[in-house]
């Protein structure tokens, strides 16, 4: 589906079902009882905003928890490229993406997992870097005492060629590209833009609910903490700083804009960008 749609719309059995005027860029429902849900998403595209939106106002249709403590392990890592050996028809599979500008600006200033040399330096010189990711997360499985604690994240390379992305911009084409691929592999999708979501939260719960028969609950939660987290404290939208010509020049050349445009973003010209 294309993001110019501008409702949910619920493919079973053949038919196709207006469930509420909101855009998605894709949706697949199987007709399957969902018994959990689990979020792709680039770093710092909202995936944790999503996550505990839907894990905080949604249950089964039974009432019970989301959450699977074996999605991990089944699916793979949610900012990674979707690898799973298989896709439980049970498991409510989500991709958000966020437009790239606001995007950049956040991975400049918290590139999570990145090298050092990618930490504290200027947008300028960031969107220039090799993108190189390190293992600094047990997440990964990996102790700190582990002689391959802080070696190098395989995961973050080129899955076709094992090379380096040559910067962030190439970073984001790829996993970008891998999320789509979701559409095929699982049977129940949503695919979303983070901003969508911030714009309607609980339309958009009242959607996700409706076209894959889940419990919406009673009171709303807006999740009004950073990354979803009380102990980071309250949530601060974080201004999109002036870039150069030259800058958004070079994102413009790395970008694949065909993609973007596919998901509902055009870059505009500098002019454009901070008319507003």
């Amino acid at each position: 589906m294309g993001a110019s749609a501008q409702g949910f719309r619920l493919y079973y059995c053949g038919w196709v079902v207006m469930v509420r005027q909101m855009r998605v860029l894709a949706l697949k429902a199987s007709g399957a009882a969902i018994k959990s849900i689990y979020v792709f998403g680039c770093r710092n595209s909202g995936t944790n905003y999503v996550n505990s939106l839907i894990m905080n106002n949604c249950g089964t249709s039974e009432g019970g928890t989301l959450y699977n403590a074996q999605n991990k392990a089944r699916l793979g890592w949610k900012h990674g490229f979707p690898m799973m050996l298989a896709a439980p028809r049970d498991v409510l599979t989500i991709a958000v993406h966020r437009e790239p500008i606001a995007w950049l600006h956040s991975m400049n200033r918290t590139p999570w997992h990145a090298a050092k040399r990618l930490h504290n330096i200027a947008f300028s010189q960031f969107i220039r870097t090799e993108w190189v990711s390190i293992i600094d997360d047990e997440g990964f499985g990996i102790s700190a005492t582990d002689p391959l604690w802080h070696s190098e994240l395989l995961s973050d390379r080129d899955p076709l060629t094992g090379l380096r992305f040559a910067n962030v911009m190439q970073l984001r084409n790829a996993k970008n590209r891998g999320f789509r691929t979701l559409d095929h592999r699982s049977d129940n999708v949503l695919r979303v833009n983070y901003e969508t979501v911030l714009a309607d939260p609980e339309g958009f719960l009242d959607g996700v609910c409706t076209a894959y028969g889940l419990r919406r609950k009673r009171a709303f939660d807006p999740i009004v903490y950073d990354r979803g987290t009380p102990s980071r404290g309250l949530f601060q939208a974080k201004p999109v700083p002036q870039i150069s010509e030259a800058d958004l020049e070079l994102i413009r050349s790395e970008l694949d804009l065909h993609q973007e445009n596919n998901l509902g973003y055009e870059l505009p010209l500098r002019a454009r960008l901070y008319a507003a």
